[in-house]
């Protein structure tokens, strides 16, 4: 089942992805990472990295606003077997 929202969780590190919630965007404001199952249920991680000096080419921009999160630009997942592409906006998923 495909998600519409995901729920940010602050940490330092990751978890490992097998104990990693579906639903949650974990988000290490130390590395400057995000990671997060791939909501449509495959499994998959998604890791987006937000620090534009360590990767100038490969980088989202985190926008947080009273517990709302948005990662722009969208996000392809191309390790998920649907293809999964789709935005985060005020931490609701925009399918496209």
């Amino acid at each position: 089942m495909r998600l519409t929202e995901l729920q940010p969780v602050y940490c330092t590190t990751f978890p490992r992805p097998e104990a990693m919630d579906p639903g949650k965007l974990y988000i290490s404001h130390k590395f400057k990472l995000a990671n997060h199952l791939c909501p449509c249920g495959c499994g998959q991680q998604a890791v987006t990295p937000f620090d534009y000096e360590t990767f100038p080419n490969l980088h989202w921009k985190l926008t947080e606003n009273e517990g709302r999160v948005t990662l722009r630009a969208s996000i392809l997942n191309r390790a998920c077997p649907n293809r999964s592409h789709y935005y985060i906006t005020d931490n609701k998923i925009q399918w496209l």
